[in-house]
């Protein structure tokens, strides 16, 4: 991962669903964030 970030924790070989994590950002940059990931990833949704 870019960031070195540890993702272990999250995967489990005994965990029936897929792992779920929050990520949160300032409400002066929700609108940039969006905005970012929508023009990353424009078929995503």
């Amino acid at each position: 991962m870019e960031l070195d970030l540890y993702f272990e924790r999250f995967i489990n070989m005994y965990r029936k669903n897929p792992p779920d994590f929050d990520i949160d950002f300032s409400w002066r940059d929700r609108d940039d964030v969006i905005r970012y990931i929508f023009e990353r990833f424009p078929n995503a949704a």
